[in-house]
């Protein structure tokens, strides 16, 4: 059996400033879904390597190794492949305007307008129902008079 081994306290101190951390046990890092989307998105947009990208979200490689960036692109990348972080309409609140949303990819603005667009479908369907529920009541209100 494996013994495990612990960070160091310089390397505790760096991911405690990180919000890409979602914790750590022992000496595995676990990470967020932010750090994996945005480590996609550096790798894969912006053309950067793995050290690069990982160096780019404020991890030092020099304090955490080439190889734990290595490793990181390489569970971004099963992740993407098996379809968990791929940009998706459900990841968009519909009922948001789009400027809350800030600058977005084109394949994002178009997930988010899939979102805007079934946002608002629903409403309109719900207002049809209320204007139907109306007629209702008003008939039957009528018709006890």
């Amino acid at each position: 059996m494996k013994k495990q081994k612990d960070l160091t306290d310089a390397q505790h101190k760096a991911l405690d400033e990180s919000f890409f951390i979602d914790h750590v046990v022992g000496d595995k890092i676990h990470y967020t879904k932010d750090f994996y989307i945005v480590m996609y998105k550096k790798m894969e947009y912006e053309k950067m390597s793995a050290v690069e990208a990982y160096e780019s979200m404020g991890f030092d490689t020099k304090l955490f190794g080439k190889n734990r960036a290595y490793k990181a692109a390489q569970r971004t990348q099963k992740l993407i492949k098996d379809g968990q972080y791929l940009i998706n309409p459900h990841n968009y609140d519909g009922s948001a305007p789009r400027e809350d949303f800030g600058d977005l990819t084109p394949e994002e603005e178009a997930a988010y307008y899939k979102a805007r667009s079934k946002y608002l479908e629903l409403i309109l369907e719900h207002q049809k129902k209320i204007q139907s529920l109306v007629e209702a009541t008003y008939l039957s209100s009528k018709n006890e008079k």
